[in-house]
């Protein structure tokens, strides 16, 4: 059992709850909230996922096919490969679902009970059916249950899609995944475990969802395109002459390992990998990922839209300026006391406020304040309006008084009417960055005949308020990094516009001030109209909820990739609604919920790190796909020219083995440690192809010819299949440092020559040096089946290689590959339009 600590005794009514006795009888007796959430996939389901891919079953069976034909170290070089991968791939993916396992379980949020009169922490797994939960502004209902005391408005629109809240009495039912957004109560449980409605959705949810980021479609589609070619090179390997009539069983076999092997499985395990050990690297600095694949996410984002609360200040404010209208300050102070005894626990001004009125107490006598008025904590109330987003405004209704108290925005609660020098002193106030609020009062009721919260315009201002928000130390540093990260930032608040730009202005945000909205004019715009608005301010003040998701919804259309943070209720939908949602660990139950990852211990500076660890981990994959398509593209290449011109099949499963060793297996471990944090391209197949494909051509022009000339000149295949497997390691290895992400930009001046980064060809110089020493030693060629050449034939082979790297590495850097990529693109234009006007 979980530990269960008493935490307060619990206010309002006399609701004991169950006792501790009988909820663990009814746990016992099958009636508790047993169903746990599964996070991620079981490690029987890792391990079955990485053993049985289709190409794995394949090469296992050629595999099978060399051991039939005496063949067994073929067979090893086939199979060892695979289960190589596999082994590691689960390992490592295991590793990280352990480690975000246990994090997520020391995150875990707790459920408040009550029971033997108190409230207590509980894991929500043990709750029972007959379970008394408090429940507050911002809390999710975790289980279906029932009002039994107060009222309570809830938002539905995570069960229903209906964004509109609605008000719940007691008696009415709730079903779990409710938000309430304002008011509070206690609830009892109906329904629990698989019962609970939420837990249903989940459970669909969980066995329905195969969502593909745009990183794995691009990998599906590589490994699709790559298999295709592979059965077309077979098929022409499979008429040739030289397959169809000279080449024993033996041959085939060989024949067909190398060209299975060549179809790149190995990047749908990268992908995994990647995704899995990042995610990990992003927990450790703070940041929870919910949705492994949202560190992808993290490396596309572009826009990240933010409330200043909790991110740009601190989650509390300071009750900075008072002034009384018409009314002094024994008489005020009673007033604020029937709004703030109200306010929930948690609410930035009600606590700023309760702090006041403390404050205050310490220095006047208690009989000065209750003599100097008829209104009062203890009097009796007849309505309550809990503050509401969409609204802007919280009141109190008294029966002895029939006065209402509200408190809520100047623009709300003031009438067009007010004193010019009170709204002088409101626009004030807000220009120099104060979150201002306005206390009133009135005669008339809170509700209009239907029952519906409503403002009357009959108030009468006796107090404006002024709270100070303190920038947080890490923002400015955070916020200039997201500038240099390329990352642009809308600030959208429910707050003043004028309050909230000069705050950003103060926090960096330079021109915030002069780019700022304000939110009812968004909302009467159509959707390019507040489109085009969007993309021009930095801050849009006074926005509800809906208006939010709008918001993040425009940016989108215009091609933005948008990242949001919330942490309220009244950013559910605009979390739901962009493609990355990040929640603070200190807010609501249901922001966390909704979101893709959770920033522990609010910790809004880590984000920066998180957005370049993933722009690492997309380069990093770029780098690695390119070297491992374009050794597959060049053997496809060879293989099919070989055919073509009659020639023997020019590769062994042992060469294969070789050449995959030193030209991708080692240097791609190496190359993915050096990316960059830089901005992830639109189309991952398209990048990745315009460098391995024109890569892959390139060796083919050189390797052929090698492979036809020595072939003609020593009438031994072996002989010319080691000169093949030299030209292609040596033309192979000095990719490296032309596709590595640190040289795999455009075109670069002579003045850039000296800032290249020269690692990678140290790393290609020593793959070369592997392979010369690997050469060198008898027992390591007859394992690859390489036949030894002579010193001079392999140091030409060796300058061949040089001056085709060189001639390659200056036509990329001269742009000539990107012209001759754009031409090509615009000739393909030109032929989809002149094929649809032929079909018009």
């Amino acid at each position: 059992m979980s530990a269960i600590t008493a935490t307060s005794e619990m206010p309002g009514p006399a609701v004991k709850g169950l006792s501790e006795t009988e909820a663990v009888r009814r746990y016992d007796a099958g009636e508790g909230n047993r169903l746990q959430a599964k996070a991620g996939r079981s490690y029987a389901a890792i391990v079955w996922q990485a053993t049985f891919v289709p190409i794995n079953l394949v090469l296992f069976a050629v595999s099978g096919a060399l051991v039939v034909l005496g063949l067994p170290i073929d067979a090893g070089l086939t199979a060892l490969p695979v289960l190589g991968n596999i082994v590691v791939s689960a390992a490592m993916e295991a590793s990280a679902k352990w480690r975000l396992d246990r994090l997520r379980i020391l995150s875990t949020p707790t459920a408040t009970v009550v029971r033997d009169g108190t409230e207590r922490s509980i894991d929500p797994s043990r709750l029972v059916r007959g379970d008394v939960l408090p429940v507050k502004r911002g809390d999710q209902v975790v289980l279906d249950a029932e009002i039994v005391d107060g009222e309570i408005e809830v938002d539905e629109s995570l069960l229903t899609g209906e964004s509109d809240p609605v008000v719940r009495h007691v008696g009415d039912a709730l079903l779990s995944g409710s938000v309430c957004v304002s008011g509070s109560g206690l609830i009892r449980v109906t329904r629990v475990g698989l019962e609970s409605y939420a837990n249903q959705l989940t459970a669909q949810a969980q066995s329905m969802r195969a969502e593909r980021t745009p990183l794995q479609r691009g990998v599906d589609r590589l490994i699709a395109v790559t298999t295709i070619l592979v059965v077309l090179v077979s098929l022409v390997v499979a008429v040739s002459s030289r397959m169809g009539a000279g080449q024993t069983a033996t041959e085939i076999a060989q024949a067909a390992a190398v060209l299975v092997a060549l179809v790149p499985q190995g990047l749908a395990i990268m992908v995994t990998v990647t995704y899995a050990t990042a995610a990990f690297r992003i927990s450790r600095a703070g940041a929870l990922v919910q949705r492994i694949n949202s560190v992808e996410s993290m490396s596309r984002v572009d826009t990240l839209v933010l409330d200043k609360t909790g991110t740009i200040t601190a989650p509390h404010f300071q009750l900075r300026e008072v002034l009384p209208v018409g009314i002094d300050q024994a008489a005020l102070t009673p007033l604020v006391e029937v709004v703030a005894t109200r306010m929930p626990p948690g609410d930035r001004i009600g606590d700023a406020l309760r702090k006041w009125l403390a404050g205050l107490r310490e220095t006047e006598p208690p009989a000065a304040a209750s003599a100097s008025s008829d209104v009062g904590p203890a009097a009796t109330v007849v309505d309550v309006v809990p503050f509401s987003s969409a609204r802007r405004w919280s009141g109190v209704a008294e029966a002895a008084t029939r006065r209402s108290v509200v408190l809520g925005a100047p623009e709300v609660v003031l009438s067009p009417a007010a004193e010019p020098a009170l709204t002088e002193t409101v626009e004030d106030w807000t220009r120099s960055g104060l979150r201002v609020v306005v206390l009133a009062q009135g005669s008339t009721p809170l509700r209009d005949e239907a029952g519906q919260p409503a403002l009357s315009t009959a108030l009468s201002p006796v107090a404006v308020f002024g709270f100070a928000e303190e920038i947080r130390p890490d923002a400015k540093a955070t916020l200039q990094a997201f500038e240099d990260a390329g990352v642009a930032i809308k600030v959208v608040s429910g707050d003043n516009p004028r309050t909230v730009a000069h705050i950003a202005q103060e926090a960096g945000l330079e021109g915030a001030e002069a780019a700022a909205a304000n939110g009812p004019d968004l909302a009467a715009m159509d959707d390019r109209a507040l489109r085009e608005s969007v993309e021009r301010s930095i801050v849009v003040g006074r926005v509800e909820p809906a208006l939010k998701a709008r918001i993040v919804q425009a940016l989108r259309d215009g091609g933005r990739y948008v990242g949001m943070i919330g942490d309220g209720v009244n950013d559910i939908l605009g979390l739901k609604s962009a493609q990355l949602g990040i929640a603070m660990e200190s807010g609501s139950g249901a922001s966390r919920a909704v979101a893709d990852i959770v920033l522990l211990d609010d910790r809004f500076a880590v984000l920066p790190k998180a957005v370049a660890e993933g722009r690492k981990i997309v380069d990093g994959m770029l780098g690695s796909s390119a070297l491992l398509l374009a050794r597959t593209f060049y053997m496809l290449l060879i293989v099919l020219g070989a055919a073509i011109g009659g020639l023997a099949f020019p590769f062994t499963p042992r060469n294969n083995s070789l050449l995959a060793l030193v030209t991708v297996g080692l240097p791609s471990m190496v190359v993915v440690a050096w990316a960059r944090p830089v901005q992830s391209p639109p189309d991952f197949v398209r990048t990745t192809l315009r460098f391995s494909v024109p890569a892959a051509i390139a060796v083919t022009v050189v390797a052929l010819p090698v492979y036809a000339y020595y072939l003609a000149h020593t009438g031994s295949v072996a002989i010319a299949q080691s000169a093949l497997i030299t030209i292609t390691t040596f033309c192979g290895t000095l990719l490296i440092p032309i596709l590595a992400p640190s040289n795999r930009s455009g075109a670069v001046g002579r003045a850039r020559f000296r800032d290249l980064d020269w690692r990678p060809t140290v790393l290609a110089l020593a793959m070369a040096a592997l392979f010369g020493a690997l050469m060198a030693l008898p027992l390591a060629r007859w394992f690859y089946e390489v036949e030894p050449i002579p010193v001079a034939d392999a140091v030409r082979l060796g300058l061949i290689a040089i001056a085709w790297a060189l001639a390659v590495f200056l036509a990329r850097r001269s742009g000539l590959v990107d012209r001759l990529d754009a031409r090509i693109a615009v000739m393909a234009a030109r032929r989809g339009a002149e094929a649809l006007r032929k079909a018009a």
